[in-house]
């Protein structure tokens, strides 16, 4: 009778035990899951950043600042673009078609050609951003979206300081503002990681 006891106390004991590694186990998994979901690893071998933020917020300004090899960064801007195929005096929007056409096709040249590529544009909401994704070859790409976080008035006194067709009128930024979506990991599962960039020291947070 004794050893029946004795038995049974250990199938309770290894029982128990493995509820318990079971438990474990799947908090482990858990948390596992919620970082990859987070954090998303890059594992890829180029980057892509996907400037987001309306005019004059400093995107361009944070690109020089951040391209430290002209080997393997390039800084591709649909504004630079738009200006070498539009005159003064003809409308800022009149070739948009042709404008970004070649965008699309210098960001396909820079994939091929560079490791870090930095995509200057507005991009102030999904549809905007998904325009130009669609249109690219993204299976080898860590995709970076960079949100502008500034404030407005901010972005207006930069751009009072411009001159010629890079000034924007106060009311398209203004607009620009009020439609401003940041991109977020839950936006786009092609998304590696979103850094946001803030008016206090430009870097990202």
């Amino acid at each position: 009778m004794g050893a029946f006891i004795e038995n049974d106390y250990i199938v309770h004991i290894v029982k128990w035990k493995l509820i318990m590694l079971n438990v474990k186990l799947k908090k482990k998994l858990k948390n596992s899951l919620k970082i990859s979901k987070m954090g998303r690893i890059r594992m890829k071998r180029k980057n892509l950043y996907l400037l987001c933020g309306p005019a004059g917020v400093g995107k361009t300004t944070w690109v020089k600042d951040n391209i430290k090899d002209d080997t393997k960064d390039i800084h591709i801007s649909r504004d630079l673009i738009r200006f070498s195929m539009v005159s003064e005096n003809e409308d800022y929007f009149s070739k948009e078609n042709e404008v970004f056409n070649e965008f699309i096709r210098q960001i396909k040249e820079g994939i091929d050609s560079y490791e870090n590529i930095f995509v200057d544009a507005t991009h102030i909401n999904q549809a905007s951003r998904n325009k130009v994704l669609k249109n690219l070859p993204l299976d080898k790409i860590n995709i970076i979206p960079v949100n502008f976080i500034i404030p407005l008035d901010v972005c207006l006194k930069r751009n009072a300081q411009r001159t010629g067709r890079a000034k924007v009128p106060e009311t398209a930024i203004k607009n620009m503002y009020k439609n401003f979506s940041p991109a977020s990991l839950d936006e786009n599962p092609l998304y590696t990681e979103i850094w946001n960039i803030k008016e206090k020291n430009l870097d990202r947070s």
